[in-house]
């Protein structure tokens, strides 16, 4: 047995210590360092074998650390990184392991140092993340860029078109007498389109140049027809079925253009996640709760993965096929939906799942 002077040497360490027998590498003590990282305390690991701290893979290592050390003269070290030990809850805390051989008393022992690596990991997780962050800033800021460049020089050929456009109107109307609803229908669609487009264009760079929104009063059954008719054609392509259930008296407060783009960029997503199954279905509802006003979005598709929780609402993360999509809509409509003071939520139902655009209807 080790002696009452090593217990209380070790003590001294203040390094996490376990002193081990040199021949079956039982524990013979433990140190307070070592009981506060792994929770047990010195007398349940006496006599313990290693397999009570060490996962199989990293056990497999400190063994043959010790092994070497047995066959080998000398007071060498050896030092194991980034092995596991498993704490009395049950949980894994990583370390780096120091082996070395000390003698007392005629009696050669081994022990082993634990380095506690669960803050290193912590920062070097954090400094992932900041990085990984300062790079999605770096695209935004391009893409902000390369945005107000597109506005701008899309501003002058849509002129063009709206203008041709009446023109045109005019030309059949006044000159040729011709008069024809479906005519009509058509460029009205083509003129109402192209001022749409006109306040889009306004808009994106006012979000470039980090203007507020625009508020003003708005039937939320407009709202969202409007923004459902635009998609119309892609629902009659694939027979997605959309239904509406929103109280036809309910106004809200919002920036017009701004929340019906939110309104299309999760009604997007919930197409392309149904476009391929058998019998495809969204509803659209509204919820009022006090000063807030939800729009719900629901389709029978699949759920969102535990994995894609958490990545669903950051910048560029997408599971759409290349080509389709860049990962920024849904980031995008969340940032919209905060200036609004409401936020994007999502939730997997027992069949399918719904967005939640949430919006506080307020003036200003």
């Amino acid at each position: 047995m080790v002696s009452m002077q090593i217990d209380k040497w070790i003590q001294y360490i203040g390094a996490p210590i376990l002193v081990l027998d040199f021949i079956d590498y039982k524990i013979q003590n433990i140190n307070e360092s070592a009981e506060t990282i792994t929770g047990f305390n010195n007398n349940e690991l006496k006599e313990a074998p290693l397999s009570e701290l060490f996962s199989e893979k990293s056990l497999k290592s400190v063994e043959a650390s010790l092994q070497i050390l047995k066959n080998i003269r000398g007071h060498e070290s050896i030092k194991e990184l980034d092995l596991k030990i498993q704490r009395k809850t049950g949980r894994t805390l990583p370390v780096n392991v120091i082996t070395s051989v000390f003698n007392h008393d005629a009696k050669k022992l081994f022990l082993l140092t634990l380095e506690d690596l669960s803050s290193l990991k912590k920062m070097a997780l954090e400094r992932e993340k900041i990085t990984q962050e300062a790079y999605h800033i770096s695209k935004l800021a391009d893409i902000g860029r390369l945005a107000a460049g597109l506005a701008h020089e899309l501003n002058n050929p849509l002129a063009v078109i709206h203008g041709h456009t009446e023109s045109l109107q005019e030309l059949l109307h006044e000159q040729l007498n011709i008069k024809s609803k479906l005519i009509d229908s058509e460029i009205d669609a083509i003129l109402n389109t192209s001022k749409r487009m006109a306040r889009i264009i306004r808009k994106i760079m006012n979000m470039v140049r980090d203007e507020p929104p625009l508020k003003e009063k708005v039937l939320v059954h407009f709202l969202v027809s409007d923004a459902i008719a635009l998609l119309d054609n892609r629902f009659k392509k694939n027979g997605v079925e959309v239904s509406l259930s929103i109280d036809p008296g309910l106004e809200i407060f919002c920036d017009l253009i701004r929340l019906q783009q939110v309104i299309i960029n999760v009604v997007n997503n919930a197409y392309d996640a149904i476009k391929e199954i058998p019998n495809p279905k969204i509803v659209i509802r509204s919820i009022t709760e006090g000063p807030y006003i939800t729009i719900a979005v629901w389709n029978n598709g699949p759920h969102i993965s535990d994995e894609n929780k958490n990545k669903i609402l950051t910048p560029f993360f997408t599971t759409k096929k290349s080509g389709e999509g860049i990962g920024l809509g849904l980031f995008l409509s969340h940032k919209i939906l905060q200036t609004h003071q409401g936020e994007l939520n999502f939730r997997n139902m027992k069949e399918g799942i719904e967005f939640l655009i949430k919006v506080k209807n307020q003036e200003n």
